[in-house]
Order: structure tokens, then C-alpha cells, then sequence
């Protein structure tokens, strides 16, 4: 992400030539992220087949 940024160069260079702080910060953040939006996926699919099996709703579109 960082090595693709048109027009930041300075930034960019600075980032990707630091290996301290910057680069473990934003990877920590980025793994965070990531594991949040799996647990949302997860949660959203799980609450779908509840739904599903109740017979409120019947799987096809118009939701998760």
C-alpha cells in the first residue's frame, strides 16, 4: 500500500525505509482491523442462518 501511493513520495520513502515504530504500528493496526472485520463477517453469517432456520427469512437477498 504504502510503495503505491502516487504523490506521497517522501512519506512513502520515509515509512518503507523506517522498520521501527511506523511500520510495526501500522501492521498492528492493520491485523486489528482485520481480525474485527472476521468476527463482523462471522457474527453476520451466523445471525443469518438463525434466521434461515427460524423461517424469518428465506436466505435470498435483502440482508448480510
Amino acid at each position: 500500500m504504502i510503495e503505491r501511493s502516487a504523490g506521497r513520495g517522501h512519506v512513502c520513502d520515509a515509512l518503507t525505509a523506517d522498520r521501527s515504530w511506523p511500520r510495526a504500528l501500522l501492521a498492528a493496526a492493520a491485523q486489528r482491523f482485520h481480525e474485527a472485520l472476521e468476527r463482523l463477517l462471522h457474527d453476520a453469517k451466523r445471525a443469518r442462518r438463525r434466521r434461515v432456520a427460524a423461517g424469518v427469512g428465506d436466505g435470498e437477498g435483502g440482508g448480510v
